[in-house]
């Protein structure tokens, strides 16, 4: 039952691209754009809630070791394309 605003990074990005959550992205590295997203966040509280709540549904079911597995995967990919 928490709102959530998100830095807008890649990370961040591949996971809500499925969903319309462009409201609750900030630019880290702008401030004023954070301030608006908290300013929004606190007069928009229930429809955040109600908006996120699909993929806070989705997201609950993973596991530390299914992240844990992405991380690696990642890494190997990385290391696999340096050695190129």
């Amino acid at each position: 039952g928490t709102p959530t605003l998100l830095g807008r990074i890649p990370q961040v990005e591949d996971v809500v691209s499925d969903f319309d959550f462009e409201q609750f992205l900030f630019d880290p590295y702008d401030f004023m754009d954070m301030a608006e997203k908290i300013f929004f966040g606190l007069n928009h509280r229930e429809e955040i809630i109600r908006r996120q709540m699909p993929l806070y549904l989705t997201m609950r079911e993973r596991t530390w070791k299914e992240v844990a597995g992405e991380y690696t995967d990642m890494f190997r990919d990385v290391i696999a394309h340096s050695k190129k």
